[in-house]
């Protein structure tokens, strides 16, 4: 069994999560073989590696971030993904209803688990499996990034209350299908998935499997009234909101009069103009027993 593994996932975490593995494995008498990452993007030559000889599974062990690597080196190659999501974030495991910072239950999910197939998002080139985005969220991952002595919700938790001292609005026009939008905003987010941040669950209507991305727009607020809204932005209750609307698109297109840089799942990413895009059941993923009928979300 392949393991594309990041030690320092989770503020450092991943290489007790991984010696936990080891341990599993040699109990129940599996042969592992373990590449470990040793800088960033090498998860995705591993798992570009990996599918270039053959594999038909591959297991990530580590965030959301170490997932999104994996997930460009395996594009257009048909290789079946399990997760072991012991990240800071975990956003896609959340969102699968996988578990979190639990590797006996997550490999219990891989030897029991079913495949579906979901979509995924692609920016210039770049593919994406929760959220991308422009504005408050880049400042929140500046700011969390400098957060050093907590983990998880907590770390994203005071990233945000940081950035919000650096809120600002910002100008941009978003092209969806054949309409278009021009806005001072507090930020744009193209999401896949229904969470982003460590739980906050900004897009509550998306779907992995719908064959669409979720554009959510949120106008330019203060920083009370962010603050304010953060508790309904964690149950999904915020859709209410005045300043907040949400699309369902195919193709989105993103610009402005200065560049913007971006964000690309919970990573700083490029500069504006952003040229995005779905692919519909790209990606195949073990998840945990569910019915026939059922979306996931």
């Amino acid at each position: 069994m392949r393991i594309i593994a990041n030690p320092t996932a989770g503020r450092g975490d991943g290489q007790e999560y991984l010696k936990q593995i080891k341990g599993l494995a040699q109990r129940k008498s599996v042969s592992l073989e373990i590449l470990i990452t040793r800088y960033p993007g090498h998860a995705a030559e591993l798992a570009q590696r990996a599918a270039e000889a053959g594999a038909e599974i591959v297991i990530v062990l580590g965030g959301d971030g170490t997932i999104s690597e994996v997930v460009n080196g395996l594009a257009g190659a048909s290789v079946t993904l399990g997760i072991i999501s012991v990240g800071t974030g975990n956003d896609f495991a959340r969102s699968l209803q996988l578990p979190v910072r639990n590797p006996q239950r997550a490999w219990d999910v891989i030897e029991t688990g079913i495949t579906t197939q979901l979509d995924i998002g692609e920016c210039d080139g770049r593919y994406f499996i929760s959220s991308y985005g422009v504005g408050f969220p880049v400042e929140a991952i500046k700011a969390t990034s400098r957060t050093l002595l907590f983990k998880g919700s907590v770390a994203f938790f005071l990233g945000v209350l940081k950035a919000l001292w650096r809120l600002q609005s910002i100008p941009v026009r978003i092209e969806i299908g054949e309409f278009s939008i021009e806005k001072d905003c507090a930020f744009v987010l193209v999401q896949n998935t229904p969470y982003l941040g460590g739980g906050l669950r900004v897009a509550p209507r998306a779907l992995l499997d719908d064959g669409f991305l979720d554009v959510v727009v949120v106008e330019a607020l203060g920083r009370l009234q962010i603050l304010a809204n953060l508790p309904k932005v964690y149950r999904g209750r915020h859709e209410n909101h005045p300043r907040f609307s949400a699309f369902k698109a195919k193709k989105v297109i993103i610009s402005s009069r200065e560049k913007l840089q971006t964000m690309c799942d919970g990573e700083l990413g490029g500069y504006t103009p952003s040229s995005i895009r779905v692919h519909s059941s790209a990606l195949q993923v073990i998840v945990g027993s569910r019915n026939g009928d059922q979306r996931v979300s």
